[in-house]
């Protein structure tokens, strides 16, 4: 069979992401995750992918909510070769294609380097999760992580200052 080349998508809605560590709920080391809204051209891509290297359907898509999403996942940085130093987060990158240790979270807008693998068991295809650049950062969490706009109203009170005691007095 004829190794499919990875591929680069374009801006895509994340729904939501594991990627801040690996998510290993049904055992280590787990795995990363992103779940990110399929749009038509994306449908298309993958649809066209899978149809080419003769697979008969694409694991991974789900409908939610009127939505049609797909979730792919890495095991890249979950087990490390021995010397590689074990990484927590999923690497990612920014728009301008620089590492940071900021990850994606839903309501951000990113694009996703995917690897295509014809499942043999079945017949299916899945996409591999290779990269991740994060276009816009949208999420509650880098808005202060409460999610909410300043407005008028009541404030925390700003913490008083004790007297310092220069003396060498004990009060006891």
């Amino acid at each position: 069979m004829e190794k499919i080349q990875p591929f680069n998508t374009q801006t895509l809605d994340v729904k939501w992401a594991h990627l801040h560590r690996a998510d290993d709920k049904f055992g280590a080391p787990g795995h990363h995750n992103i779940t990110v809204v399929v749009d038509d051209q994306l449908n298309e891509q993958l649809n066209k992918i899978a149809k080419d290297a003769g697979a008969n359907k694409v694991n991974g898509l789900t409908e939610k909510e009127g939505q049609r999403l797909i979730k792919v996942k890495s095991t890249l940085y979950t087990n490390p070769p021995e010397g590689m130093e074990k990484k927590v987060a999923f690497p990612c990158v920014d728009s301008d294609t620089n590492s940071t240790t900021e990850v994606p979270m839903g309501g951000d807008k990113v694009r996703l380097r995917l690897k295509p693998f014809v499942i043999s068991r079945d017949n299916s295809m899945s996409f591999f999760l290779n990269g991740v650049q994060i276009i816009e950062k949208n999420s509650a969490a880098s808005a202060g992580g409460s999610g909410f706009e300043a407005t008028d109203g009541f404030k925390q009170p700003e913490a008083e200052t004790v007297p310092s005691n220069d003396d060498n007095d004990v009060p006891f």
